[in-house]
């Protein structure tokens, strides 16, 4: 089980892993130890190992040959069976932990530098919400391979790496690609697509009216590409740049979208978040539909929280700017998932609805209200840069109408003020607007004390009309 320290930051040791799924390295000095002090030896010793479950099925021999020859000289054990030598020489299997030097599985040639025990910062819930909500994990026909996530935010996929290469992981092991979809209305001839940078011809697939290639990147800084598609005997020239925003754009005459893609090959790691965190294989939409948050939200620290809440916005969140449709929305198939991103957000005061989109079967969470963005945008600086510009004209568009409500209001007092005092009628005609809706205009500004009426009676006939005039709290308002 994992352990909640109380700064909020959750405690993982080795016995939390699955002990037959991963295999560990420790120093030389400490398998001596362990070695001298063992109870069980031969035989005796290999049928204990026999018992646990990574080593089931297996005989005897094959036992000491798979790995306790190689552990002697330092190399990887099952955990369950390090736990077995922990116990037959009565080491605490959780002081020994200490000692690991690396963490394996299966037959991986790469392992992952980690100390134990893991104290999971932000650093980890920001590769595994980015990984679970917009990335995956790699599997091949046998085994895991590692993980991957693609957007069209540079910024994005930079702090992504950046935070691999905090956790250990070999920047050896990454790579970076460029990938560009074009689209077109009836079937054409494609003959070549040319990359001029490099003056590499690249390979590609056309299908279903779509062009797809791909192009190897160094690095994400300063992107700047220039492709030749020959289409019969016509060349069309595709540059692909990084605009402000730090968001991929093409520039070409064909209907055309491109993104980068950052997948790092750690067999050890993909296998550790799908483990621990509860992140499932299966990638695109089916994903989206079965993905849960499997830790104690009400035990997380406050800027754990608020890493997650942001991770998950500028992987796939959108910003509606429209004056009729503001909203921060997030569009998931997991029910689950959204329901504790919603109380997340309500621990910081955020009030969130969710609803179905029953075409699509997705569920959306919706932010709506000035209050709701305000509290949003003191709490988190989006990752984003464009998402944060858009949050930021969602908070103006609201000064402007509230400068519209001040100049109509001052507008109607100002002509009040010239020919008080009035009835309603004199004013509908001034205004030359409906006499209904001067009355419910008039109705709100009596309401809030900026003018005043008197004179109404009845005369044995009917009642004769409000007279109005300005009370010093609307000559302080025009003022």
């Amino acid at each position: 089980m994992v352990m909640y320290i109380d700064s909020g930051i959750p405690t993982l040791n080795l016995e939390d892993l699955p002990k037959d799924k991963f295999k560990i390295s420790i120093d030389n000095k400490t398998i001596k130890n362990i070695l001298n002090k063992l109870e069980l030896n031969g035989k005796k010793l290999y049928k204990e190992f026999s018992k646990v479950k990574s080593q089931r099925n297996k005989k005897l021999k094959s036992i000491k040959r798979s790995f306790l020859m190689d552990w002697k000289e330092g190399r990887r054990i099952p955990i369950d069976c390090f736990k077995v030598l922990c116990d037959l020489s009565n080491n605490k299997f959780k002081d020994l932990q200490k000692k690991i030097k690396c963490l394996n599985s299966g037959y991986s040639k790469k392992g992952w530098n980690i100390k134990f025990p893991i104290k999971l910062d932000k650093n980890y819930f920001i590769i595994s919400e980015a990984i679970r909500t917009e990335g995956c994990i790699m599997k091949g026909k046998n085994s895991v391979q590692g993980i991957a996530i693609s957007n069209k935010n540079i910024f994005l996929i930079k702090l992504i790496e950046n935070k691999l290469k905090k956790l250990n992981i070999c920047e050896k092991s990454f790579s970076r690609r460029l990938h560009i979809y074009c689209y077109f209305k009836k079937k054409e001839n494609i003959k070549t697509v040319l990359c001029k940078t490099t003056n590499r011809k690249l390979h590609f697939n056309f299908k279903n009216k779509r062009l797809i290639f791909t192009d190897f990147l160094l690095d994400f800084d300063n992107i700047e590409k220039e492709y030749e598609i020959v289409i019969n005997n016509k060349r069309i020239p595709l540059k692909i740049k990084t605009n402000k925003h730090d968001v991929i754009f093409v520039d070409s005459k064909l209907h055309s979208t491109a993104f980068v893609s950052l997948q790092a090959y750690n067999t050890v790691f993909a296998k550790f978040l799908h483990h621990c965190f509860d992140i499932p294989h299966s990638i695109g939409n089916k994903k989206s539909f079965i993905i849960d948050f499997p830790f104690n939200i009400e035990k997380l620290s406050k800027d754990i929280l608020k890493e997650i809440i942001n991770i998950v916005v500028s992987c796939e969140g959108s910003v509606n700017i429209h004056k009729k449709a503001r909203a921060i929305t997030i569009k998931i198939g997991s029910l689950n998932y959204l329901k504790k991103l919603q109380k997340i957000l309500s621990i910081f005061g955020i009030g969130s609805f969710l609803w179905n989109k029953s075409v699509e079967k997705l569920y959306i969470l919706e932010i709506r209200r000035k209050n709701n963005f305000l509290k949003f945008n003191n709490l988190i600086e989006l990752y984003t840069k464009h998402k944060k510009i858009k949050l930021m004209k969602i908070l103006s568009s609201y000064q402007k109408d509230r400068f519209t409500y001040f100049e109509a209001t001052k507008n109607y007092l100002s002509i009040l003020q010239e020919n008080e005092p009035i009835t309603l009628k004199e004013i509908s005609k001034i205004m030359n607007k409906n006499y209904n809706t001067i009355m419910a205009t008039f109705c709100r500004l009596y309401n809030e004390g900026l003018i005043n009426k008197y004179g109404k009676r009845y005369t044995g006939k009917g009642n004769t009309p409000w007279i109005f005039e300005l009370t010093s709290k609307g000559k302080e308002y025009i003022n």
